[in-house]
């Protein structure tokens, strides 16, 4: 029986030993187990806040892309509006008569002068050659000493103080620059109270 006893408790001591070791194993496949979900689920939540910060900018640039093309929209129509107003004001200068754009002329001459009243007593005037007479007639007794010089310019006047560097562009073109430069800051202003 000692035989046999020995060998049962043997036997007994590496049943015991062989749960131990079961045990063991189980209770850390079982931390493993736990530790890799938690390692899994950290891999998952920042590939999610990746994917989402990568969502936000990818939003903001199809955003600002669409914003852009809308500015890109809203200035080619202000251009063809422009360039329609511009059109039918040239269309319209077309049908005035000769006396009609001299009348305008000397309208403009006669602001453009305004601004020297008070300043120097040479004036260099630009005009072009088609309104030189009428300008030289117009201005036959005036206060300057007046030097003309002859510029393809179109309809209206450049007139310089070359003592004071002054210059007044009043022509066709810069009134029409500057009415299409004050149209387009108008269209802006009404785009911001709208926007805003």
């Amino acid at each position: 029986m000692a035989v046999s006893g020995v060998k049962d408790a043997l036997n007994a001591a590496v049943e015991r030993r062989k749960q131990r070791i079961f045990q063991e194993a189980h209770h850390r496949t079982e931390e493993i187990r736990k530790e890799t979900e938690r390692k899994r689920e950290r891999i998952i939540n920042n590939r999610l806040r990746q994917l989402e910060a990568e969502m936000q900018v990818e939003r903001a640039r199809q955003i600002g892309e669409a914003y852009r093309q809308t500015r890109e929209k809203i200035l080619a129509a202000k251009h063809r509006v422009l360039q329609e107003i511009e059109k039918r004001v040239r269309e319209k200068l077309e049908t005035l008569t000769s006396s009609q754009k001299e009348a305008l002329l000397l309208q403009w001459l006669e602001e453009t002068l305004s601004f020297f009243q008070n300043h120097g007593a040479s004036l260099v005037i630009r005009v072009d050659p088609q309104y030189l007479p009428l300008v030289q007639k117009t201005l036959k007794e005036t206060p300057f000493s007046v030097e003309y010089k002859e510029e393809p310019i179109g309809l209206g006047v450049v007139v310089e103080d070359p003592d004071r560097g002054f210059v007044v562009y009043n022509t066709l073109e810069e009134r029409l620059k500057k009415a299409r430069e004050e149209f387009m800051e108008m269209l802006e202003t009404l785009q911001e109270v709208k926007d805003g």
